[in-house]
């Protein structure tokens, strides 16, 4: 964290293969009846796509 209290990114490496999908809920937890929770799944897995096709492109221009 810097003096302000956020954080500071020092390098840019390569995400790795997790992702975050908030439909994977714990046993007895059901889904809210909201229309942007269900979205939200898709957008997770859109935004680690273009993280990952832009690992690509630094690992291209970094080889």
């Amino acid at each position: 964290m810097n003096a302000q209290g956020g954080n500071t990114v020092g390098a840019s490496e390569p995400c790795d293969n997790t992702v975050f999908d908030p439909s994977h809920l714990a046993e007895g937890i059901g889904f809210p009846p909201d229309e942007i929770f269900a979205a939200r799944s898709n957008a997770h897995g859109i935004s680690f796509s273009k993280r990952h096709e832009t690992d690509k492109d630094l690992g291209a221009r970094t080889s």
